[in-house]
């Protein structure tokens, strides 16, 4: 019978002991030698018969010696059809105690025999994390953590791990099994491309990678685009949430296809735009690659110009000619989902929307909804969701009633006391046909510092990283 893990060390050890199972420490090393972290520990073992084995396993799972690259159960070299099976020293302090306290008489006759054994760790059973544990310096932030793009590896080091980057680099790309690239960010996210800067610390100069988000794989030059993993469940939420068969895709901040390809598998008419060169390019290579090139048109402008140029041509009510060479698209067929996925300045693309056509010449079938992203921080945060709609209001020009509001949905955490946040709303038609409302600069100025608390709490980082 299987007994928790904290009943079997021996009371009058007590639980108050030092861990066996860490590397040797190596404070400030900045060359990595591999040797340096074997360590031989004892490690208690018990045997049985290979007949017997499954009748044990189950009650010893908690307590194997679980290392990387390190079997724990093997052949007994010593005895033919028996099983060795090497226990946790950090868990299982006393063998005798264990053995007599862990399971019932059946079970117990089953084992042939337990004892200590020297056995040496090596550099490649260490988890990576343990072994910067004890290389990096006490006192400041460790490497918390790391983003798998594919098969590369992207981190955010601080300012005093520096130093320290290439043995950082080398530790990940043996303790992570699909790495074959390390790169450390260099700067804050471009604001014009959504790229950052990055440098390679370890392993191959190739940053192309491929992956796979909700089943559909893309490929794309992880430093020359924008791309957050992070985000594969929201893509997803929209995409299957709100897109229906024949509805369109307008994407204005489009990257490589996280919203465009999935859109078009599901046999959505997609209008997908970016600026920056290098993303069009890996989102017109992602539409061939993935056979969608029939419902995918594909954009390399300012998003304000891509609203203002192209989307009045599909709200009108004939559909120029001109857009119908690769699919063809009837307005009163479905919605019009506008997507703005650019959080650190898409509020500032909403007034692009006024006055695209005019009264008569508007499909009044249309129903465009938009799904706009954006950054909201502050103290107060059972306000947020109030802050993103006064702040996407605020930009729209346009008092926005709540029954055109659709939902207003708390994507991720960023950073303390700052969230992403996306509304959804119907645009209303006034705004398309009437020219955008001029404002008064105190009015707007007085606006911003009223009493409204939510008002004087909005925040915009353009510097974000996501």
């Amino acid at each position: 019978m299987a007994t928790e893990a904290k009943e079997l060390i021996s009371p009058e050890l007590g639980r108050e002991k030092l861990r066996l199972l860490l590397p040797p420490l190596h404070i400030g090393m900045k060359t990595l030698d591999k040797t340096a972290f074997a360590k031989e520990i004892s490690v208690p073992t018990i045997v049985v018969s290979e007949a017997n084995l499954p009748k044990v396993v189950n009650s010893l799972k908690p307590f194997l010696l679980k290392l990387r690259k390190f079997k724990s159960i093997v052949e007994d070299s010593n005895h033919p059809k028996t099983k060795k099976i090497y226990l946790n020293p950090d868990v299982v302090t006393d063998l005798s105690y264990f053995v007599s306290t862990s399971f019932n008489v059946e079970q117990n006759s089953y084992i042939l025999s337990s004892s200590n054994e020297l056995i040496t760790i090596f550099y490649e059973n260490w988890k990576w994390d343990e072994l910067l544990n004890s290389i990096l310096p006490d006192g400041e932030d460790k490497v918390g953590g790391y983003t798998l793009v594919g098969s590369l590896i992207h981190l955010n080091l601080r300012q005093h791990l520096l130093p320290f980057k290439s043995i950082i680099g080398q530790v990940l790309l043996d303790g992570v099994t699909q790495a074959k690239t390390v790169v450390n960010k260099l700067q804050s996210i471009d604001n014009k491309f959504r790229n950052f800067h990055m440098e390679v610390i370890a392993g191959e100069p190739n940053t192309i990678v491929k992956l796979k988000e909700n089943n559909i794989e893309f490929e794309f030059d992880f430093a020359t685009v924008y791309w957050n993993s992070r985000l594969s469940s929201e893509h997803d939420r929209i995409v299957t949430g709100y897109l229906k068969h024949h509805d369109i895709l307008f994407d204005v901040f489009a990257g490589v296809g996280p919203f465009a390809i999935p859109a078009a598998k599901k046999r959505c008419f997609v209008y997908a735009n970016d600026l920056n060169p290098e993303s069009h390019k890996w989102l017109a290579h992602n539409v061939e690659k993935r056979k969608v090139k029939p419902y995918v048109k594909t954009f390399n402008e300012d998003g304000r110009d891509f609203i203002r140029n192209i989307l009045p041509k599909l709200i009108r009510n004939s559909v120029p000619s001109a857009l119908s060479n690769d699919f063809e698209f009837y307005a009163s067929s479905g919605k019009i989902h506008v997507t703005m996925n650019l959080p650190a300045m898409a509020v500032d693309f909403l007034d692009a929307f006024w006055g695209l056509v005019s009264a008569e010449e508007l499909n009044q079938e249309i129903c465009i909804i938009v799904h706009i992203y954006c950054f909201i921080r502050g103290m107060e945060q059972k306000e947020y969701k109030n802050m993103a709609v006064e702040l996407v209001r605020q930009k729209l020009r346009h008092e926005l009633p709540v029954d055109k509001i659709l939902e207003i949905f708390f994507v991720r955490n960023v950073a303390p006391l700052k969230d992403m946040y996306r509304v959804s709303f119907t645009l209303p038609h006034e705004i398309l046909t009437n020219q955008i409302p001029t404002v008064n600069n105190d009015t707007l100025e007085n606006s911003n510092t009223s009493e409204d608390p939510a008002a004087k709490r909005l925040r915009l980082d353009d510097n974000e990283e996501d």
